[in-house]
């Protein structure tokens, strides 16, 4: 490990292009111990029974649920913002097909 005396300077600040005292990514002690805890928990709940606690909720409260599970498992998408830049057309036309097209 580097000296920490060169990463900082004189008031204790850490310089600019420091490489920190931990590695990028790596977790507290406490947060790491609450992971592998719950991870305990979540092995050790029967998949029959979480089944059977999913479908005795109302369907408003199950769906939330589910909808909450799925950040887990699905790739969060980033939002895209798309910005139309057409100075030389006077007018957009946009076609939507007919409903016998559909």
């Amino acid at each position: 490990m580097e000296d920490t005396e060169n990463i900082r300077d004189k008031d204790g600040q850490f310089v600019k292009g420091h490489k920190g005292l931990k590695p990028k990514g790596s977790l507290n002690t406490k947060t790491k111990e609450m992971k592998e805890r719950l991870q305990m928990l979540m092995e050790s709940y029967d998949e029959d029974k979480m089944i059977e606690d999913l479908k005795s909720l109302k369907p408003p409260d199950r769906l939330k649920i589910m909808t909450g599970l799925l950040e887990y498992i699905l790739p969060k998408l980033n939002k895209t913002d798309y910005t139309l830049n057409n100075k030389d057309a006077d007018e957009i036309r946009v076609e939507l097909p007919d409903e016998n097209e559909i």
